[in-house]
Order: C-alpha cells, then sequence, then structure tokens
C-alpha cells in the first residue's frame, strides 16, 4: 500500500467524526435539557405536595381555623420559593364517603371532628420557572391537594 492511499483513508475518516459529533451532539444536549426540565418539574410537583401536606396536618388539628391553614402553606412555599402570599390559593374542602368533593369549607369550625378535609393548593407556574421551560407554558397554574381526617 501506498502513502498515498493511507493519508487519504485517515483524512476520510476524520472528516467522519466531525460529521458525527455534528449530528450527535444536538440530539446529546436535547435529551441532557430535557432530563434538567423533567427533573426541575418534579422537583416543584413535591415542593407543592409538601406545602399541601403541612396545610392538611394543621387542618386536621381542631382548634385550626383557616387562616392557620393557609398560614403554615404559605410557610410551607416560602421555605422552599420566593413567593407573597397573595399568589397563593388554599382552598379546604370537605369529602363524601366515595372520596369526591362535597363542598367548600368555610370555616374549619363548622367541620365535625374526623371528617375528612381536603386541602387544595394552586400557585400561578411563574413562580416555579425552569431554564428552559420546555414543558409547561407560564401561564398555567399547578396545583396539589392532601388530605387528612380531623382530630377527635
Amino acid at each position: 500500500m501506498n502513502n498515498k492511499s493511507r493519508r487519504s483513508r485517515r483524512k476520510y475518516k476524520s472528516g467522519s467524526a466531525t460529521i458525527e459529533a455534528v449530528i450527535a451532539i444536538p440530539i446529546l444536549l436535547t435529551l441532557a435539557i430535557g432530563f434538567f426540565e423533567y427533573g426541575w418539574h418534579i422537583h416543584n410537583n413535591n415542593i407543592l405536595h409538601s406545602a399541601a401536606r403541612r396545610g392538611a396536618r394543621s387542618a386536621a388539628y381542631h382548634e385550626n381555623s383557616n387562616a392557620e391553614v393557609t398560614a403554615a402553606v404559605v410557610t410551607a412555599l416560602q421555605d422552599s420559593i420566593s413567593i407573597e402570599a397573595s399568589d397563593v390559593n388554599v382552598r379546604l374542602a370537605n369529602l363524601n364517603n366515595d372520596g369526591t368533593e362535597e363542598y367548600t369549607i368555610n370555616s374549619l369550625s363548622e367541620n365535625e371532628n374526623g371528617d375528612p378535609v381536603r386541602v387544595i393548593v394552586t400557585v400561578q407556574n411563574s413562580h416555579f420557572q425552569g431554564v428552559f421551560n420546555m414543558f409547561v407554558a407560564s401561564d398555567e397554574n399547578l396545583s396539589a391537594s392532601a388530605t387528612m381526617h380531623r382530630s377527635r
């Protein structure tokens, strides 16, 4: 084999590696960004569910009022993200035997002990912006709920 054919083969191999890299890098970068955004979305859902659980625990205590439940939820959210109390919507609901919402609780003092109370927390998605915002539109609301029985 002569030197000229070896050089041309080596030149061809280095060109194909460049083309493969140009094709592979954007695909791998898109996958990495997608995994990051998906993880960020899961993290945000965990923050909301944690705040809803804290509110449900507060609602389960027989001496707490609606304002104290809302304060517990807002405090839980403020421990994790920067948010104003006016940007958080907290709704309390009484449940039927089949688990569907019967009515909205305006005052926890009227709710009987032992009844299940569902705490629904809603926050606008703009408070949970990721780096690239690929999965969720910024004008959507994120919501989470937790249910506990009132103590007797």
